[in-house]
């Protein structure tokens, strides 16, 4: 708790604050008179109380609680100072988290992907109950899966974490009067199998998370507002810090584009991030072998339809295709769900395309633009369909081609599922999707498996 000598700003001078540990954060001793020292020690008391009743009332199923706010002029998510509250049983772990220098980029380490992949706060932040249903389902996301994701940039934040036994997070994001973050949850449950259930599934414990997440947010924008009015009010002299403002008031787009560009330069200087190990030897020959069988029969289906029909396979974007499954096999984009409904969905719209009447020239850089944005949006991206929708609309070819491009792409998902497998450092594909899950457990319960092999 804190303590204070007067309750007037003005008297804020020789103050004695102390933050108990249960917050998740450490002691601390007399405040020099500097008024921005006590204002940031109330703001960060404040959250560490927040935080605290977010993880103690989650009936043991969290143990760690972060609150992480995005600073738009550095483009990074800030750990809040306060804003880390760990379960007792992780010990000395509090004041390795409550670290208040650790920042990350968006699309970087775990906070930074779960806030490039969530939705829009104002609908994530809330959560309504219609009959018993409810809506805006937390998604828990495994670290182990993140850790082994060759696409996910990595951190040593994500790997502390991963050791000290944590295996799903989830965040909720917030957006509250110009303050954005997100609250992230860390739980050492594991998933619940059909004998377990996890208290994490229960949809009052989703629900209880998700005002938490809410009211963490509301409690940065409040205790940023609270620091604003006390500092206003104690330094007398504040006109002074808004009189250039005040002064440009006519060029403020101006300023508006400087300060945008400045933050463009900063992210072009990059992440930080270390650049990723290069394969082995043994993996690289695997790959080699993958690529070659694969084109090997790609090409004799090419040879095929030249010497027998007037169509020809545009072979190109599948070299890019081979990238993807021997070289970075469990990249999302290399799954054959996303390999074979990327190309339908990107092939049907970029020929759909070619039916307008607009220039040849325009229908290579439209057509692909929506195709590229639906994939994205349907979760299915997959860059050689890409590839494949600039040339639907600069060639000849229409519908027969397409259908080829998709036989074609089943093949080469059919072969690499066999080639990856056989290696023991491999596992190809890491998800087929709900309907082949579901296709799957329908074979097994006619064949009466009931689920395991025998």
């Amino acid at each position: 708790m804190i303590a204070t000598n007067e309750d007037s700003p003005n008297q804020m001078h020789a103050t004695v604050t102390k933050i108990t540990t249960d917050h998740g954060i450490t002691d601390v001793e007399e405040q020099p008179s500097s008024s921005s020292a006590i204002v940031d020690t109330l703001q960060a008391n404040a959250i560490a109380t927040a935080a605290e009743e977010a993880g103690q009332f989650s009936q043991g199923a969290i143990a760690v609680v972060e609150l992480w706010v995005f600073c738009p002029q550095k483009n990074r998510l800030v750990l809040e100072r306060g804003g880390c509250w760990t379960c007792p049983s992780l010990g000395s772990v509090t004041d390795v988290n409550n670290d208040v220098s650790v920042s990350v980029p968006p699309g970087v380490d775990l906070v930074g992907n779960l806030w490039s992949t969530s939705k829009n706060p104002n609908s994530t932040s809330t959560t309504t109950k219609r009959r018993g249903s409810q809506t805006n389902k937390l998604q828990w996301t495994s670290l182990e899966g993140l850790m082994q994701d060759p696409d996910t940039a990595k951190g040593d934040r994500m790997a502390q974490l991963r050791e000290l036994g944590m295996d799903r997070a989830a965040g909720v994001p917030f957006s509250v009067d110009g303050h954005s973050g997100m609250v992230v949850y860390l739980s050492r449950e594991k998933p619940s199998s059909n004998k377990t259930v996890s208290v994490l599934d229960h949809e009052h414990h989703d629900t209880y998370l998700h005002r938490a997440g809410t009211l963490l947010g509301h409690t940065v924008a409040l205790t940023k507002a609270k620091k604003r009015l006390i500092e206003t009010s104690i330094h007398v002299k504040h006109a002074v810090e808004h009189s250039w403002e005040d002064r440009h008031c006519d060029c403020g787009c101006l300023t508006a584009v400087t300060k945008k560009l400045m933050i463009v330069a900063r992210k072009a200087r990059g992440g930080g991030m270390a650049i990723p190990p290069p394969m082995t030897t043994q993996q690289a020959l695997w790959t080699w072998l993958g690529t070659f069988l694969t084109l090997l029969v790609l090409s004799g289906i090419n040879h095929a339809l030249v010497t027998t029909t007037d169509h020809s396979l545009l072979i190109g974007p599948f070299g890019a295709l081979m990238t993807l499954q021997y070289g970075l096999t469990a990249a999302p984009a290399s799954q054959p769900r996303n390999a074979v409904l990327g190309q339908i969905v990107s092939g049907a719209i970029a020929l759909v395309f070619t039916y307008l009447p607009i220039p040849q020239w325009l229908q290579q850089a439209l057509g692909p633009a929506f195709s590229v944005t639906a994939m994205c949006r349907l979760g299915i991206p997959h860059p050689p369909a890409g590839a494949h929708a600039v040339l639907y609309a600069a060639g000849n070819d229409k519908w027969q081609l397409y259908g080829i491009v998709v036989m074609c792409t089943v093949v080469s998902c059919l072969m690499a599922t066999v080639i990856n497998n056989f290696s023991e450092k491999r596992q190809y594909p890491t998800y087929w999707g709900p309907l082949i899950d579901r296709l799957a457990q329908n074979i097994r319960k006619f064949m009466g498996w009931n689920g395991k092999m025998a």
